[in-house]
């Protein structure tokens, strides 16, 4: 892993990347777009943009808060699609990176309901 991660909550664990995978992604919502390192956990999903000298989060999306996710788009076009949010006016927010599916597996190994303890050695598909 990439050294000492301080926004990382008690009992979280990192699922994606594993090892020194590149994981460069770019999130665009409906306003902005952030380019940054991408990581996966056992409990959100978290962008951090890298400044000069300091990271900082730009998007912290938890699982609760998560409605629904879809793969749109075709070949080098595709991304995934992460809808959030309650109520009348749910939020979109697109997520492209270089490891589009194994991210996406794991998101919906994650939101199926199947929380038990991941083990780096057993993927989750």
């Amino acid at each position: 892993m990439k050294g000492y991660l301080p926004f990382l909550l008690r009992g979280e664990e990192i699922l994606f990347p594993r090892n020194d995978q590149d994981n460069q992604a770019v999130i665009e919502t409906k306003k902005r777009s952030n380019r940054g390192e991408l990581y996966v956990t056992n409990m959100r999903i978290i962008l951090v943009s890298k400044r000069i000298f300091r990271k900082n989060i730009s998007h912290s999306l938890w699982f609760r808060y998560i409605s629904g996710v879809e793969m749109v788009g075709f070949w080098i076009w595709r991304h995934i699609l992460i809808i959030y949010g309650a109520g009348d006016m749910p939020r979109e927010i697109k997520i492209k990176t270089k490891h589009l599916r194994e991210v996406y597996n794991l998101l919906l190994w994650l939101l199926s309901g199947n929380r038990a303890k991941f083990s780096s050695s057993i993927a989750p598909l």
